[in-house]
């Protein structure tokens, strides 16, 4: 269940002045399935509201009012729905040894090799037990990150964002063959909304695993 509201400041505005305001909805996909939501629209400008696929709009004269608020209530169910199996493009576009922060160097395969578990589960456990343990997160400069080799670089300064990590998980998981990929969205913090960044790997029978 998710309450989603947006707070117009109406206050610059003088009386009498054409406004439009607009609210973002959401939409089913393959992360998001079943929505049920109920819409939050003040009482007295219900009837001049116009709802459509993603958005609510209002549009209105300025009164007396300083703000005013609009959102929805929602019910969904998230998780995301694997397809039954790979095709072979895909399986050979999710195992290229070089795609943008994806490298799979020597050095790299030479690490995958000995954190290799057996089982593609386990492995994947054991990749995700070694960045978390024998590698730092904080801010990177990119300016000294080779772009042939981000990965190696992160190897040998023990250091990563969540770019520069997902690049190394998902080169790892290919290096084994074992098929992966990055994944962007974006963290909703209030002080200051950013990208983020995280690898999701191929496990026959399970489907897209995300690691973040």
């Amino acid at each position: 269940d998710v309450k989603y509201r947006r707070t117009f400041n109406l206050s610059g505005f003088e009386e009498g002045a054409s406004i439009r305001l607009r609210a973002p909805t959401a939409l089913p996909g393959p992360y998001l399935r079943d929505i049920a939501s109920a819409l939050v629209i003040p009482d007295t400008w219900r009837d001049a509201a116009t709802v459509r696929d993603n958005y609510i709009e209002l549009r209105l004269k300025k009164g007396a009012e300083a703000e005013l608020t609009l959102g929805a209530d929602y019910s969904v169910t998230a998780g995301f729905e694997s397809p039954e199996a790979l095709t072979d493009r895909e399986r050979e576009t999710y195992l290229k040894a070089s795609e943008g922060f994806i490298r799979v160097t020597p050095r790299i395969e030479a690490l995958a090799a000995r954190l290799d578990a057996g089982a593609p589960r386990q492995t994947l456990s054991a990749f995700w037990e070694y960045m978390m343990t024998a590698l730092y997160s904080g801010v990177v400069r990119y300016a000294h990150i080779p772009p042939e080799s981000p990965g190696d670089f992160v190897l040998e300064h023990g250091w990563y964002d969540c770019q520069l990590g997902a690049g190394l998980f998902a080169s790892l998981c290919r290096a084994r063959g074992i098929p992966a990929r990055l994944i962007s969205g974006h963290l909703l913090y209030r002080a200051q909304p950013i990208s983020h960044y995280w690898a999701e790997a191929w496990v026959d029978g399970e489907g897209w695993l995300p690691f973040d």
